[in-house]
């Protein structure tokens, strides 16, 4: 079966233009070059169009956590005034050098000091020249969110500011305090205040009525301090900042602790604030790296942790651009060399790499042009493209050597791209802008520069010098080429001075008879049976999902602070946003509202994931019942109101919103502390709290600011195995079009779904996630694991098709001696398209892998999840190409072949029958004439076919040799191509004497 496909047009299409370029060339490379200039233009907004790294550019755009989000601004307006807003707040987590306790005096003392430098620090805003007009340096406190103290810590703090104020002590009164960790406050004033204040903060902090009598010292106030420290003194709040607690047996008191969280809060709801706060976290940032205490050590986790890590990282990546350049300049001339100086392409070679850098440039500085945002991950791009854009310069080579040496310049460059044209546009449908640019110059720049290399090596002048090369005329009389070999091949006898490699010459005369051997046919099955097993149990334990720790370099102190965060403080997890809305429409019958809410909170307060929550209404509830009132339906709102105007409860009117003539509650929020929402849970906890906010019979929502990265987990293997389905539909819509066997086709498909099914399956075993990075380089790489497999088919079915073609065209002119069906067998055609392919499938693969190694360098995640994804779609992608998809397309050849054949030999050996023998040849006419007797069965116009000439007959392709130089001569022994310089001209296939007497006139020749 075969489908009318426009490979033959498209082939046509790259000879003509092909042609034009030999005539015009010049144009040709003028036009990339000022088109390279012009769009490299816009590498100029590199650093302006470079986005900022943060947590969004990771989760899924539509992720209905968007929603919610949204949805709980507009109804709450969250800010930096609001206590759970997490966008400008960060830690320092401080552990012992030693890892010891933390409470020890000498820690504790430094963790003071550490805490001091850090309030301390300050950024210079409008600096000037005249310093009375300069604007005084901002610091920490003008910079902070401020929160009342907790409630557990007001009663110690009164008692001490009350005492400070009748002593007239240096110690600040405020009534709210900058985010920072309680205890340590506490610890600092006891240092900063009198040795009476000390006793009267550790009775208040240690519940402790009897004094110390007589002097104490500052440190055994301090030990006196945390040896009563106990969970019940310190509260919830506090307890939470202290990591890897220890408490004593039988007691509630503090034995110790690991680490100890220093958080802060900056404001941003001003631009200028914003200004400031990232120009302070930077400066913080800048400190700690260089920070170094004998007790202490500190790492830290800030809003600009992981934009610093990413272009640190980033800057790391660019300084690898230029050797990757190198190498893989240095690893193609290398590939494109030879012992002949004619016949070697250094300066071809590096005019492909030079042509792939100058389409990265115009690709990405075009995109720049038209405002399209950068993120990291892109820096990744121009080290992949540089591998595989080199591809197509191997295959046009290949191509080039593969064409006979006979044909004309013109001739062998229109073969060149007629034939490579085509495998390098199944490559390239599948790429984006940048290697559109590299099929664009590669099609005008590099064919241009092709015309002058290949011009040079028909001139015979060396490849450096330009020097022609004179050579001693070749004796061919003295070695005849025994023509029958290539023949039955359909290619041309190489001169010597073609020089075909010698892998090329290994996959035809070595590999693929060994790898169509039966036994070995049997065996790539059996252990590609295996290799579908491993994949789909490998498919069936991916690991999904990205974690934050990932995003960061290994090194990173952002990274150590997360695994920290998560060894220490499991409880520290942020809140859970709840909030019921439209409650003015909603219809509860004889049931009270606050009940209702009431016992909505409490479902969020009894799972797995949650701890208590803040809760407005269970204090307003607790506030009124302790003075012995009650709450009715009619002065609900009013006490409400009331209740939100006190003073210790102004920080519960974020969480409140009535109707627009008051008289009504319309939405409230509440906050519930999140615990032990790891990584793995993630998913599964978003999933509960939505049910639990879908079956609520009040109108709900949920936010926690883990949902955003949560929603990967539902997207990712969705979208990869739909953007797999669809890529998969296009690579088998472009191979039907493109390679002229629909069988070929379907088969280069499967070998596509194989290879992503290899890759998916083999990706735990490299220990890497199904996550965005992995997922891209998955879609990106389905282009790219069709392309040694669409080669080798394009080769495969081509050569299929060209012996259809000319079998068509003889079918009436064949002899006994080259039956119809005695044509080039499954293993000949198999070992000439692995001659023409196999090299530069090995060379691209070995340029791929070299240039992309480049990322193993790395210290982040993403970039070597780039690169072990590429190197395992390149790895199995060889594989399929070189091993698995022969055996499979010569299985499938040899079933399809084997049925036609029986039914035809009958009657091709009737033909031969009344051919041979019964026939007298005239020199005049050159016509067969049959002998009617023994020839009922066959037709006069098969049996008086016309003879064809010997070139025909014996050599399907003999048109590509120059027949001024070459001619057939029959002897003993069969057909031989011999010089006409040598040879008489009555040897040659117009020659009208006998065969006796030609036999023996070539035997005194020989």
């Amino acid at each position: 079966m075969r489908l009318v496909c426009p490979q033959r047009a498209l082939s046509r299409c790259f000879s003509s233009h092909i042609r034009f370029v030999l005539l015009r060339p010049v144009p040709f490379v003028l036009l990339p070059l000022l088109s390279s200039a012009l769009f490299s233009l816009g590498l100029l907004r590199l650093s302006d169009a470079l986005l900022k790294d943060n947590l969004e550019l990771y989760t899924p755009t539509n992720a209905r956590a968007r929603a919610e989000l949204r949805e709980l601004g507009d109804l709450f307006h969250i800010n930096d005034s609001d206590p759970y807003d997490m966008r400008r707040m960060g830690y320092i987590i401080v552990t012992a050098v030693d890892k010891g306790d933390i409470l020890k005096a000498a820690t504790l003392k430094a963790s003071v000091k550490l805490w001091s430098i850090i309030q301390a620090i300050t950024i210079d805003e409008n600096q000037s020249a005249d310093p009375r007009s300069a604007a005084p340096p901002i610091d920490y406190p003008s910079l902070c969110v401020r929160f009342p103290l907790p409630d557990s810590l007001d009663n110690a703090m009164s008692l001490l500011f009350d005492d400070t104020r009748h002593n007239r002590t240096n110690v600040p009164v405020e009534d709210e305090l900058c985010v920072s960790n309680p205890l340590l406050e506490l610890v600092k004033l006891l240092l900063d205040s009198s040795l009476k204040s000390q006793q009267i903060l550790m009775d208040a902090l240690t519940n402790n009525g009897a004094h110390v009598n007589g002097s104490i010292s500052i440190d055994s106030s301090m030990a006196q301090l945390l040896n009563s420290l106990s969970l019940d003194a310190l509260g919830s709040g506090v307890r939470g900042l202290l990591g890897g607690l220890s408490l004593e047996p039988d007691t509630r008191k503090i034995a110790g602790a690991k680490a100890l969280m220093l958080p802060y809060a900056l404001k941003h709801g001003t631009e200028e604030e914003e200004a400031n706060a990232e120009k302070w976290e930077l400066k913080l940032a800048q400190f700690l790296d260089h920070f170094y205490s004998p007790h202490i050590k500190a790492n830290w986790w800030t809003y600009e942790t992981l934009a610093a890590e990413s272009a640190r990282d980033q800057r790391r990546l660019r300084h690898w651009l230029l050797p990757c350049f190198a190498s893989v300049s240095l690893l193609s001339v290398v590939f494109c060399c030879c012992s002949s100086s004619v016949f070697s392409r250094p300066l071809l070679a590096l005019s492909g790499v030079l042509s792939v850098a100058l389409a990265i440039s115009a690709g990405t500085g075009l995109l720049l042009l038209l405002r399209f945002p950068l993120t990291s991950v892109v820096l990744a791009m121009p080290f992949i493209i540089f591998s595989i854009g080199v591809d197509n310069v191997f295959i046009l080579l290949a191509a080039w050597r593969s064409t006979s040496p006979y044909l004309s310049f013109e001739q062998r460059m229109a073969h060149t791209f007629g034939d490579a044209g085509v495998s390098i546009t199944i490559f390239c449908l599948f790429c984006a802008v940048t290697l559109l640019f590299c099929y664009v110059y590669q099609m005008t720049l590099f064919a241009a520069l092709m015309n002058f290399t290949c011009l040079r090596e028909v001139q015979q002048r060396h490849c450096l010098t330009m020097r022609k090369i004179c050579r001693s005329s070749t004796k061919f009389g003295s070695s005849v080429f025994a023509v029958d070999k290539w023949a039955k091949r359909g290619v041309a006898p190489p001169l010597r001075s073609s020089h075909n490699l010698a892998l090329s010459l290994f996959f035809r005369s070595h590999y693929a008879p060994f790898l169509l051997n039966k036994f070995v046919q049997s065996l790539v099955l059996f252990l590609f049976g295996f290799y579908l097993l491993i994949s789909a149990y490998g498919c069936l334990n991916i690991e999904i999902g990205l974690e934050p720790l990932d995003l960061l370099p290994d090194n990173s102190n952002g990274k150590k602070a997360l695994l920290e965060a998560e060894q220490y403080f499991p409880d520290h997890g942020g809140h859970l946003h709840v909030w019921m809305h439209n409650l003015s429409r909603i219809n509860l019958g004889h049931r009270r509202l606050w009940l209702v809410l009431e016992k909505e909170i409490e479902l969020y307060e009894h799972t797995e994931f949650t701890g208590a929550a803040d809760s407005w209404l269970r204090v307003f509830l607790q506030f009124y019942h302790a003075k012995g009132q009650f709450t009715s339906t009619k002065n609900f709102v009013p006490r409400l109101k009331n209740f939100l105007k006190m003073k210790t409860h102004r920080k519960y009117r974020r969480d409140i919103r009535f109707t627009n003539d008051g008289q009504s509650l319309e939405a409230c929020r509440v906050a519930v502390r999140l615990r032990f929402v790891g990584f793995q849970n993630q998913s599964r906890a978003m999933h509960l709290f939505r049910l639990l906010a879908e079956s609520s019979e009040l109108p709900t929502g949920v936010y926690a600011d883990f949902f955003q990265f949560a929603e990967q987990f539902d997207a990712l293997l969705p979208g990869t195995v739909c953007s797999i389905a669809v890529a998969g539909f296009a690579v088998v819509i472009v191979s039907l079009l493109l390679i002229p066997e629909p069988i070929s086709a379907l088969w280069v498909s499967f070998s596509t779904v194989s290879t992503n099914l290899g890759v998916l399956g083999l990706m735990p075993f490299l220990s890497i996630r199904l996550d965005f990075v992995s997922m891209v380089t998955i879609i990106m790489s389905i282009g790219f694991c069709v392309d040694f497999s669409a080669h080798l088919a394009y080769n495969y079915s081509r050569s299929d098709a060209d012996d259809n073609e000319q079998q068509h065209k003889q079918q009436k002119q064949l002899t006994a001696e080259q039956p119809r069906n005695s044509g080039r067998n499954t293993v000949e055609r198999m070992g000439n398209a692995l001659y023409a392919v196999g090299t530069p499938i090995c060379q691209s693969a070995a340029t791929s892998i070299l240039g992309v190694s480049f990322l193993a360098h790395t210290e982040s995640y993403i970039f070597r999840s780039f690169f072990k994804t590429t190197v395992l779609v390149i790895s199995l992608g060889l594989l399929h190409g070189l091993v698995i998809l022969p055996v499979l397309l010569t299985l499938a050849h040899r079933k399809r072949s084997s049925s036609g054949a029986n039914a035809e030999n009958d009657q091709q050996q009737q033909i031969t029958d009344c051919r041979e023998g019964k026939w007298a040849r005239t020199a005049r006419d050159n016509r067969r004439r049959p002998n009617s007797a023994n020839c009922s069965g066959t037709s006069a116009a098969e049996i008086s076919a016309p003879l064809p000439h010997r070139a025909d007959y014996f050599f399907p392709t003999a048109s590509i040799f120059d027949q001024r130089h070459f001619a057939f001569a029959m002897t003993r022994t069969g057909p031989m191509l011999v010089s006409r310089e040598t040879a008489p001209s009555l040897y040659s296939q117009n020659s009208t004497l006998p065969m006796g007497e030609r036999e023996k006139q070539w035997n005194r020749v020989n």
